[in-house]
């Protein structure tokens, strides 16, 4: 078994389908937090990744970067992808929209968006680009459904559905102040079979409280 190391900064963000992976697998690794706004020059050199390149997974020494190849490949060495090319990518899509959604909510947590303008951004993502994608998944999972499947995408659990259940969760106490799923029944209860899964429920239960 490769030894695995993965870096970020102390909060979920765009590593956490990465840890929930390494979780649902039962794979032990090195966790390294770096504290919000003390990524120094020296700490950036030491961990021979800059800014702009984390979060970092290093493989027995390697470095690789960029969140979505680290989770797909981490999704492919522990069993979270299908046999079936057409379902894999499927399954990329899934991340894609999903990743196309999370990028409209960046003006909501940062720092340069005036606060008299959040508001505006908050309700244009509900209205438009939340419905957008949760109309997506949702007619993708009632049609698997329909086929007598409980995933988004054939018949075992994926990485689409830890990226679509941590996604539909992330921002709903914080910057979105609702539930992202309050119209959806179907994708709810498919949240809840996610988390209830008992290597992630223990891991969510048990992992650092964040900021975000």
């Amino acid at each position: 078994m490769p030894h695995y190391k993965l870096t970020y900064f102390d909060a979920r963000g765009y590593v956490e389908p990465c840890r929930l992976i390494l979780a649902y697998a039962g794979v032990e690794y090195d966790d390294v937090r770096i504290p919000l706004g003390k990524l120094t020059p020296e700490l950036r050199a030491e961990l021979r990744v800059g800014h702009e390149h984390l979060p970092s997974l290093e493989i027995d020494g390697e470095i690789f970067t960029q969140s979505c190849v680290i989770a797909r490949h981490l999704a492919t060495q522990f069993g979270l992808v299908s046999d079936d090319e057409l379902e894999n990518l499927r399954m990329e899509e899934c991340v894609s929209v999903i990743s196309e959604f999370v990028m409209k909510l960046v003006p909501l947590f940062c720092d340069k968006t005036p606060a008299d303008k959040r508001e505006e951004i908050r309700m244009r993502v509900l209205r438009c680009d939340n419905v957008f994608t949760m109309n997506f998944f949702d007619k993708l999972l009632k049609k698997n459904l329909e086929a007598g499947n409980i995933w988004l995408v054939g018949q075992k659990f994926s990485w689409a559905d830890i990226f679509f259940a941590y996604t539909s969760t992330q921002f709903n106490d914080t910057h979105l102040k609702v539930d992202v799923l309050m119209d959806y029944p179907e994708l709810q209860k498919l949240r809840k079979r996610v988390f209830d899964i008992a290597s992630l429920k223990q891991y969510i239960e048990n992992r650092p409280t964040t900021q975000f």
